[in-house]
């Protein structure tokens, strides 16, 4: 039994450096230039994995209306930032690259 609890543990470690090593091949530079303004979060998200919300807000002015995004991809000192107009990028910012 203590043999089975070693083995889950190696392969439990094994597993979280796996998906962080993937999560930092993602946040490149090659990625952030495949980001184009008009892609959706879903094509975003596609080439960098699930992001972290920074900001959400709807706005309003008369009849016109729009959502507000700002997502971040992180990896050790590297940054990708994204900002989604009604679910279209609009602009994107990187920093450690």
């Amino acid at each position: 039994m203590k043999r089975f609890h070693v083995l889950a543990g190696v392969l439990a470690v094994a597993f979280v450096a796996a998906v962080l090593v993937g999560c930092a091949a993602k946040v490149s530079m090659e990625n952030f230039d495949k980001i184009a303004n008009g892609m959706t979060l879903a094509e975003v998200e596609n080439l960098l994995g699930k992001g972290e919300k920074q900001v959400s807000a709807g706005l309003a002015i008369g009849s016109f209306g729009a959502s507000v995004e700002t997502i971040v991809w992180k990896a050790d000192d590297k940054q990708i930032t994204v900002q989604f107009v009604d679910g279209k990028v609009v602009a994107k910012v990187q920093t450690g690259l």
